[in-house]
């Protein structure tokens, strides 16, 4: 979960309209709604935000939001390595004074490209083959490595 902002949160976006549209990762992440056996889900909601912020999972950036001729606007988010593809959801938020005056939801789809989906795709398409490749080249890096320590050896 990331917040991007033009300017500082609490001047960009008043606390009522943060309340009616949890836009703060304190308001999108609570504890409302957490089973009945979690005692003090309150402290655990904390603790899981407190954790994914040292892990830069959660983040608020503030004065990230580049505004040009005061109709464009430019981020940069960047997302972690290990993030799961699929369609994630996105809101954008006009604000003016404080206020928000209109929102935009739409999505960005996730996917691996290159050589890392092509290597994914082998390994849950073709997984005998995948796995020849891997002892393939476990094989070859074992060779490898004994010929460079002979080479070395023999000095």
């Amino acid at each position: 979960y990331a917040v991007a902002t033009s300017g500082p949160f609490d001047e960009v976006l008043k606390d009522v309209e943060d309340l009616r549209y949890k836009v703060s990762i304190e308001r999108a992440i609570r504890s409302v709604g957490a089973a009945m056996s979690i005692k003090d889900a309150q402290s655990f909601a904390d603790a899981v935000v407190r954790i994914r912020e040292k892990n830069n999972l959660y983040k608020t950036l503030e004065n990230a939001v580049a505004v040009d001729q005061q109709t464009l606007f430019r981020t940069s988010i960047a997302m972690p390595s290990n993030l799961t593809e699929g369609v994630y959801s996105t809101r954008i938020f006009l604000t003016r004074g404080g206020e928000i005056v209109s929102v935009y939801t739409t999505t960005i789809d996730v996917q691996k490209v290159g050589l890392e989906r092509w290597l994914f795709k082998l390994s849950r398409e073709n997984p005998f083959w995948y796995g020849i490749m891997s002892l393939a080249i476990a094989i070859a890096a074992g060779w490898s490595a004994s010929a460079v320590f002979q080479m070395l050896r023999r000095g």
